[in-house]
């Protein structure tokens, strides 16, 4: 499931609209549904806050729809299961954490990379305005 896909999921299962997500937020329908549609990045910070105004936590959302599998050991006794179940609850715990950090760096870098991406169609347009100034005097030299 997708990052964006979780996000309406998430909210849908909340019970709320579009409308008191965006105004929660501060920003208009229209851009909340653009994350949803995934048609724009969503920052960290703004995740974050997406969550925070549907009362959950950020492992919540970014977990949503992830198979979460505990494994099991040992002989069959009680004792032995109880323990290994433990064991495989605090590792479970400690996959989703690695997961969330995980997913958190991958949107810091897809972020990045779209600001890479920006910038160097900045640097395209800046070049291509400097050389279209040159060619401005050369035609003003002439006359």
């Amino acid at each position: 499931m997708q990052l964006n896909e979780k996000i309406k999921y998430f909210r849908m299962s909340k019970k709320l609209t579009q409308e008191q997500m965006a105004d929660k937020l501060g920003i208009t329908t229209v851009a909340y549904s653009n994350i949803e549609r995934g048609i724009c990045g969503v920052s960290v910070k703004r995740l974050e806050e997406i969550t925070e105004a549907m009362g959950a936590d950020l492992i919540e959302l970014l977990s949503l729809g992830e198979n979460i599998v505990i494994l099991s050991h040992g002989d069959n006794s009680p004792a032995v299961n109880s323990i290994s179940f433990s064991q495989n609850i605090n590792m479970s715990k400690e996959n989703e954490k690695l997961s969330f950090d995980l997913q958190k760096a991958n949107l810091i870098i897809e972020q990045r990379d779209k600001e890479v991406e920006y910038l160097k169609q900045q640097i395209a347009d800046l070049r291509e305005m400097v050389y279209l100034l040159k060619e401005s005097n050369k035609s003003h030299d002439i006359l």
